[in-house]
C-alpha cells in the first residue's frame, strides 16, 4: 500500500472512526441539501405579535424601567411606548449577520442591553454642567431618559441600510 497523504488520511480516519471515508479531494454526491454554514443563520423569520416580542425580554425591560427610576406615569407614557415601537420596528431581525446578537430578535435584544447599560452608567454622570444645581436636578430624569433612548436606538439604521427584508416568495420588500 502506498503512503501518499490521501491514503494516510484515509487510514487514520478508518482507524479513528471505523468507517471508510471518501479520499481527500473527492466530492461527496450523496448530499442533496444545502451544506450548513457557520455561523448558522435561519433562512427566514416568522412574523410575531409585538406583545410576544416584548414578553421575550420582560426581565431586561423591567431592569431598564428600574434603572430609569421614573415615576410610573412617566415611564408608561414616555419610555414604554418608545420600547414598544422599537420592538415593532426591529421585530425579530438580527443585529448582525455573523457577529454579536446574530440570531432572531438580536437587534431588539442588543438595543435593550445597550439602553440598560447606558442608563446605569448615566446615573453617576453630571449633565448640563453650566446649569445651576436646581436646574440640573430638574433635568436629571430627561438626561437619563435621553441616554437610555440613545442606547436603545443606536443601531436604528441597520434595517434601513444593512438588511433586506423580503417575503417568502421574494416578491415584496419591506421599506422601513
Amino acid at each position: 500500500m502506498e503512503n501518499t497523504p490521501s491514503t494516510l488520511i484515509t487510514r487514520i480516519r478508518q482507524r479513528l472512526f471505523g468507517v471508510e471515508s471518501a479520499p481527500v479531494g473527492s466530492v461527496a454526491t450523496t448530499i442533496d441539501e444545502d451544506v450548513p454554514r457557520y455561523p448558522p443563520f435561519m433562512k427566514g423569520l416568522p412574523a410575531a405579535p409585538v406583545e410576544r416580542i416584548l414578553s421575550s425580554q420582560t426581565e431586561l425591560i423591567t431592569s431598564i424601567e428600574q434603572a430609569l427610576a421614573l415615576p410610573d406615569s412617566l415611564y408608561q407614557t414616555i419610555a414604554a411606548p418608545v420600547i414598544r415601537r422599537y420592538a415593532a420596528f426591529s421585530h425579530l431581525l438580527p443585529a448582525s449577520e455573523s457577529h454579536h446578537h446574530r440570531g432572531a430578535g438580536g437587534l431588539f435584544r442588543h438595543g435593550l442591553e445597550v439602553a440598560h447599560w447606558a442608563t446605569l452608567a448615566s446615573q453617576g454622570s453630571l449633565f448640563a454642567t453650566s446649569a445651576s444645581p436646581k436646574e440640573r436636578k430638574a433635568q436629571a430624569l430627561r438626561w437619563r431618559l435621553a441616554v437610555c433612548f440613545a442606547g436603545l436606538l443606536h443601531d436604528i439604521g441597520k434595517p434601513v441600510a444593512d438588511i433586506a427584508v423580503v417575503d417568502a416568495q421574494g416578491q415584496h420588500t419591506w421599506n422601513p
